[in-house]
């Protein structure tokens, strides 16, 4: 299922409700678009999402079912978070078990690599994926599940992930340090 946004004077928004990886491409504009049907139709699609009442992530798995490649349905933190400092665990959920003997975890614009602080695992299903993170405060981190070059994550079947970018943020705040006492 794809969503397109036309906006007339800079061509068309396409977001790929399926993917959810895939971003954004430009195209020409199509002809005699009205702004005003525009905007119904993208207030339709946010109200459709609003009601829904299901998490993000079911949502997510609903639009990856039957896709030719493995997809990200959630993480936690989510793309766009702002999370403590400290010791955060990553958890990246697919939308099918994946081979667990292999995975990429890359570096990706607009932000630091997260520092690994531990040694990654998969759920006993085979849909979740972790690693241990040591997050610094007041710091933008990015990195890819998958890239066009590295592309080790893959599903039972051999299916590779498409590339999912997530990008969040640390607060400002040191994590505060339970202390032992006297």
């Amino acid at each position: 299922m794809i969503a397109t946004l036309d906006v007339t004077r800079r061509g068309a928004l396409v977001f790929n409700v399926g993917a959810m990886v895939a971003g954004y491409a430009t195209r020409p504009p199509a002809p005699r678009t009205k702004p005003a049907a525009v905007g119904r139709a993208l207030a339709s699609l946010v109200l459709v999402a609003a009601l829904s009442g299901a998490p993000s992530s079911a949502r997510a798995q609903g639009l990856c079912a039957g896709a030719k490649t493995a997809c990200v349905v959630s993480t936690s933190p989510s793309s766009g978070a702002l999370v403590p400092p400290g010791p955060t665990v990553l958890r990246v959920e697919f939308d099918r078990p994946m081979r667990q003997d292999s995975y990429s975890i890359t570096n990706a614009p607009g932000g630091a690599p997260p520092p690994v602080a531990g040694p990654p695992r998969f759920s006993a299903d085979g849909r979740t994926f972790e690693i241990l993170l040591s997050l610094q405060p007041d710091v933008t981190y990015a990195l890819s599940v998958n890239s066009e070059k590295y592309r080790n994550f893959r599903g039972l079947d051999g299916t590779t992930a498409a590339a999912y970018s997530l990008t969040f943020r640390t607060d400002r705040i040191k994590a505060v340090q339970a202390s032992a006492g006297p």
